[in-house]
């Protein structure tokens, strides 16, 4: 059980990784984000059993999924803009959907008292900000600046807090975690 839990730290990681760069050949994004969020949907049922609210993440992760493959097939047709309104709604499920995992992810850590994910909520709490900061500034308007400055920190954050989840991951194969 403790390795499914791992697993699903580890692709939480990745899903971070992967929906923070985007590697696009011709207009073809080649790593989607839809797969960063159905690799977060897949590991929402092992951290579930440590932390049972991470279960009632599922229908959030859902609604990104379908709203970035929506996106992806749109892209290449041209169709880059969208109704404000439903970005906004993705990007506060993209918000509340990470802080709540990260969350019960460090709950976890504390219930086990394990060495490592100490850092989890100061970097989750960062990337959040910087998220809507940019969010904000590229969709109502703002200083170009302070958008870029955002960005570079929340990339910066985001791999350091993805380093973070892989070393917890490891942490975790060599944790008790009898319930």
């Amino acid at each position: 059980m403790k390795n499914d839990y791992a697993k699903a730290i580890k692709q939480v990681a990745w899903s971070l990784l992967i929906t923070t760069f985007h590697l696009t050949i011709a207009g073809f994004d080649l790593l989607p984000a839809w797969v960063g969020y159905i690799m977060v949907y897949k590991a929402l049922e092992p951290i579930s059993r440590y932390q049972p609210t991470a279960k009632l993440l599922k229908p959030f992760a859902m609604v990104l999924i379908i709203d970035s493959i929506i996106f992806w097939f749109l892209k290449p047709m041209g169709i880059t803009g969208g109704i404000y309104v439903i970005n906004l709604i993705a990007a506060v499920i993209y918000i509340y959907l990470h802080f709540q995992l990260l969350t019960d992810i460090y709950h976890t850590v504390e219930q086990f008292n394990m060495d490592s994910g100490g850092l989890i909520p100061v970097l989750r709490n960062i990337t959040t900000v910087t998220y809507a900061i940019v969010f904000v500034t590229s969709n109502v308007g703002g200083n170009i600046y302070v958008m870029y400055a955002a960005g570079i920190v929340n990339i910066v954050m985001k791999v350091a807090l993805s380093l973070h989840l892989f070393d917890h991951g490891n942490n975790a194969l060599e944790t008790d975690m009898t319930i």
